[in-house]
């Protein structure tokens, strides 16, 4: 019905949408929503994982004192109704997810009306809470249909600090940590013979993980962003995502 009644049409996004949307659209904003925080909460049985081993994505959850910073993308006239169809596949026939408009605000201070995809405590693969550390045990050994959990948790992670160098959103990047962690512990450090000199020998395994391992590059990049990002914060100059 959207794209039937609609000229134009703002859809939010603050998971793969930020990197990775799928459909075509006339304008892209970033910003923000009041009353949510992004959570590692939604299991995905699809994309990042399989029903015999789920991975994790993120949901919003209600949250009045915080604020989520992401993309908006506007579609227009033709482009409505192929979105729309995309991410009712993509969100909510495979991930779970419900829809609702919510407020967004532009890095500018301009606001519309978005469309957004959450997934509530009321559909299947709702995981609910957890420790970053569990999370990232989780995200390192599951893939699925659209690649390794591994790379949805350090692209979003990269994406957030381009797009919002100024914010900190501490349980993404608390996620990427514990992600980077496992992944090295499950992977990395344990093909790794006692007897070796570090880093040297550690970023070889490391090396040699990810020719065998196609499409994880992003792990390099995730490293090298979040010491720069951690560097020219000086651990001081941050903006927490509460608002």
């Amino acid at each position: 019905m959207l794209g039937e009644v609609a000229s134009s049409l703002w859809l939010f996004g603050y998971g793969s949408l930020v990197w990775r949307p799928g459909f075509a659209y006339s304008a892209v904003r970033v910003g923000f929503v009041r009353g949510y925080s992004r959570r590692f909460w939604q299991g995905d049985c699809e994309h990042r994982g399989t029903p015999q081993q789920p991975g994790r994505v993120v949901t919003l959850i209600e949250d009045k004192d915080a604020c989520t910073w992401g993309v908006a993308f506007e579609v227009r006239s033709h482009e409505i109704a192929p979105a729309l169809a995309h991410l009712a596949v993509r969100e909510q026939e495979l991930g779970g997810y419900d829809t609702r408009f919510v407020d967004f605000v532009t890095e500018e201070g301009d606001a519309v009306t978005a469309l957004v995809y959450i997934a509530t405590p009321h559909n299947h693969q709702f995981v609910g809470p957890a420790s970053p550390q569990a999370i990232g045990a989780v995200v390192a050994g599951c893939s699925g249909h659209a690649g390794h959990n591994v790379e949805y948790v350090l692209r979003l992670a990269q994406a957030m600090r381009q797009l919002c160098p100024r914010v900190r959103d501490h349980h993404l990047e608390e996620v990427e940590v514990a992600t980077l962690q496992a992944l090295f512990t499950r992977h990395v450090l344990l093909s790794v013979p006692a007897s070796v000199s570090y880093p040297t020998d550690l970023f070889a395994a490391l090396r040699d993980f990810l020719n065998a391992n196609k499409g994880l590059d992003c792990i390099k990049a995730s490293l090298e962003s979040f010491r720069t990002f951690l560097q020219s914060m000086h651990f001081t100059q941050t903006t927490d995502s509460k608002a």
